[in-house]
């Protein structure tokens, strides 16, 4: 019974004690050149390192040598030091994705109140591979794409 009571007292310590805030430099992994290719479509993506207030990131897709898309996106800490990523893609308005949750090389953002996507997750596994995927519902409908990037040569080297 002893033993119980002193299990059951560290567990409820153990939930109240508030997790570390992410810090911007556990997202280093995202750096370097990314590209992969789908159905006559070169998706590249490009990660400048972490500063201290956050990372830039560029993105395109291009078809027949021509962009066809763009995104222009950035990983923030806010004042009160939460992290979000906000993307701007071509032809849309701007969209800050707060971060749900980091596991290891796992981020999940999330924003429930935009149309689509709802979520964008990053998944590292080292040394080359960078998985995005966008969720979200389109017309009630739960729909997803991925992006199985490679890391690539940089352009200009």
């Amino acid at each position: 019974m002893k033993n119980k009571i002193i299990l059951l007292t560290l567990a409820i310590c153990g939930s109240a004690i508030a997790a570390e805030p992410v810090k911007i430099e556990q997202l280093g992994w995202f750096a370097g050149c990314w590209g992969f290719e789908r159905e006559g479509m070169r998706h590249e993506e490009v990660w400048l390192p972490p500063a201290a207030d956050g990372a830039i990131g560029m993105a395109r897709t291009l078809k027949q040598g021509r962009s066809v898309n763009h995104e222009f996106t950035r990983i923030v800490t806010g004042k009160d030091g939460t992290i979000s990523y906000v993307a701007n893609p071509s032809r849309q308005t701007e969209t800050i994705f707060p971060l749900l949750k980091l596991e290891g090389t796992r981020a999940v953002f999330e924003n429930l109140s935009h149309d689509f996507p709802t979520r964008v997750i990053y998944h590292y596994t080292a040394p080359d591979k960078l998985d995005a995927r966008i969720e979200g519902n389109i017309k009630g409908k739960p729909e997803s794409e991925d992006y199985p990037f490679q890391r690539v040569k940089c352009p200009g080297q």
